[in-house]
């Protein structure tokens, strides 16, 4: 999946910098972080095409 904007920050509050991103089709995705890699990603909604920066 291609993420053209996107965020680096510790959403799940363990101490590790997770990561938003958001695709072509406008939806918002969550890669958690576990210290390894990045975790599958968790889709959590759409519409978010129109915003340039996810925050």
């Amino acid at each position: 999946m291609q993420c053209p904007t996107g965020t680096v920050s510790d959403f799940s509050g363990d101490g590790h910098a997770d990561v938003l991103g958001v695709d072509s089709s406008g939806y918002l995705w969550y890669y958690p972080n576990n210290n390894y890699a990045l975790s599958t990603p968790t889709k959590l909604g759409h519409g978010w095409s129109t915003f340039p920066f996810v925050m």
